[in-house]
């Protein structure tokens, strides 16, 4: 049952950022991100946490069958508000590179700890142009 509750949670929130990264200015969506221009650690705790890997998985899965264009932004969107209700740290980089055309594109992605969750592929042919973050709340969790 559980996984069918993460399932169900991932596909909440991937419409809700959606809906609101077509409905809301990003100015009034940004701080719902994290606090901008800062970072989390890069702790290698995390790489391999169980708990990570399922939300990373399921995101991906659930993003694969939207009907909606579930795209860079909005499963980083989506990721970020799954580990902020766990407790966890992370940091989504937003970044513009220029296309064979010559025309900007923006990208997406997020990492929590040492364990790249979306979007980190295609990172290197990107120019960081922000960092939004949030803090792990418990002690013990990288």
């Amino acid at each position: 049952m559980h996984h069918k509750q993460v399932a169900l949670e991932a596909l909440c929130l991937m419409a809700t950022a959606r809906f609101c990264m077509l409905f809301i200015p990003f100015r009034r969506l940004a701080p719902h991100l994290g606090t901008i221009h800062t970072d989390t650690l890069m702790d290698p705790r995390s790489q391999g946490n169980p708990q990570l890997i399922e939300i990373k998985r399921t995101v991906h899965r659930i993003g694969k069958k939207t009907w909606w264009k579930s795209e860079c932004f909005v499963r980083a969107s989506a990721i970020a508000w799954m580990l902020r209700r766990r407790g966890r740290g992370y940091t989504i980089y937003l970044g513009v590179a220029k296309d064979e055309a010559q025309q900007l594109i923006a990208h997406a992605w997020i990492r929590s700890g040492a364990q790249w969750m979306s979007g980190a592929g295609q990172r290197d042919r990107y120019t960081v142009v922000a960092t939004f973050s949030a803090q792990p709340r418990r002690k013990d969790t990288p």
